[in-house]
């Protein structure tokens, strides 16, 4: 699925925000969803794979930030 991250750069994917940052606000960021993880492929060719255990609590990625609702 693909989605426009808002202005601040955060993403709605299966009820979680995540946060690619504001350098990629108002980008279209394409989301493979598995049900272990989330692949994130940002516009400059980035990939980025986000671990379901890892929805739970608030994380730090590399600068992607993951927050459970």
């Amino acid at each position: 699925m693909q989605r426009v991250a808002g202005n601040s750069g955060v993403i709605m994917v299966a009820k979680r925000k995540v946060a690619p940052g504001r350098i990629h606000a108002r980008a279209i960021v394409t989301v493979d969803v598995s049900d272990t993880t989330l692949t994130i492929e940002l516009p400059d060719d980035t990939r980025v794979v986000v671990r379901s255990r890892e929805w739970r609590q608030t994380s730090a990625l590399g600068g992607l930030r993951v927050h459970a609702r």
